[in-house]
């Protein structure tokens, strides 16, 4: 559409679209737009914006953007201080990493532990807390991606780890995602 098809006087910048919102969630985003002194529409076209942006796929930057600040922290967690913790916090974090529920309580104490210990880490926003605490595929392939940058980030920092007998611990990986849940809304 160009804008001479445009009637309505205002430049096209993208399709619209028709959704139906439940009102208590539509009072959420009116307050919200209140408080902003912005419009609905365009607290709701941040809104859309923001979500499809965290909600990216693994390999996609926007994904990996928002999971940095944690994976920052955890390599800096456990590359720090005692080189003798190194390899336990490793595997600490390998065996709660798959879990949503004890990876966001290992990354609270890492993160409090880094703060007591004088560093300044980068603080993760909510849409990156979501996507490693969320059930389901997204936050199983979330917690994946943060596993590997995870560890690429202690490759990059010159942290090895080393192995011991006890490197065969089963992984906790939490609640399975549904195998048959679809990839769509």
């Amino acid at each position: 559409m160009t804008d001479k098809d445009n009637k309505g006087g205002r430049p096209s910048i993208g399709k619209q679209v028709s959704v139906t919102i439940p009102e208590p969630i539509l009072d959420q985003v009116d307050a919200m737009a209140k408080t902003a002194d912005a419009t609905r529409a365009d607290v709701l076209r941040e809104i859309v914006v923001s979500g499809v942006r965290a909600r990216t796929g693994p390999g996609d930057s926007p994904m990996e953007t928002t999971l940095a600040p944690i994976a920052e922290t955890m390599a800096t967690w456990i590359g720090s201080n005692d080189a003798e913790k190194v390899t336990g916090r490793f595997r600490l974090f390998r065996r709660l990493a798959p879990n949503p529920y004890k990876l966001a309580k290992l990354f609270q104490t890492a993160y409090g532990q880094l703060v007591l210990d004088g560093h300044h880490p980068s603080i993760p926003s909510p849409a990156a807390l979501d996507l490693v605490t969320s059930k389901g595929h997204d936050g199983w392939r979330s917690r994946t991606v943060l596993f590997f940058m995870t560890i690429n980030t202690l490759i990059d920092r010159g942290i090895s780890v080393r192995a011991d007998a006890d490197d065969d611990d089963e992984i906790d990986f939490g609640p399975k995602p549904e195998d048959d849940e679809p990839d769509y809304a």
